[in-house]
């Protein structure tokens, strides 16, 4: 990788950035302490960092398919974004990976009886 072309940025929350149109696939690479121990909650508030206790993490940003040519990071390019907060983060199953695409994974019909569950009104499907 090019280093003259490597982006590192300092996270920063914004009006929509979890909104699913903002959200890309990430490696994390490291991982520290909110960095001053010793201030206050509000102090911390106002510096924009976690509560105390609280890890940020550094992350190597990544494409997501389907973005547009003007979105996407261009290749031989690493897009490094530092101090990201846990909450930042979303976890998603890959596609066909969660346990109800497991072979022998519990798929029936449940049957329901109409009679007597449900009102008249509900089971009246004739066409005028």
């Amino acid at each position: 990788v090019n280093k003259d072309r490597t982006k590192a940025t300092p996270w920063k929350m914004s009006l929509g950035l979890f909104d699913m149109t903002n959200l890309r696939p990430c490696k994390v690479i490291s991982r520290e302490p909110a960095n001053d121990r010793f201030a206050t909650p509000q102090q911390l508030q106002k510096q924009g960092q976690p509560p105390q206790g609280k890890m940020l993490y550094t992350a190597i940003i990544q494409n997501r398919p389907g973005l547009p040519a003007n979105e996407r990071i261009p290749k031989g390019t690493k897009h490094i974004v530092s101090g990201i907060p846990r909450g930042a983060f979303r976890f998603v199953d890959r596609p066909y990976a969660s346990d109800i695409h497991l072979e022998g994974a519990f798929r029936h019909n449940i049957g329901v009886e109409e009679v007597g569950i449900y009102p008249e009104v509900w089971l009246d499907l004739k066409s005028e």
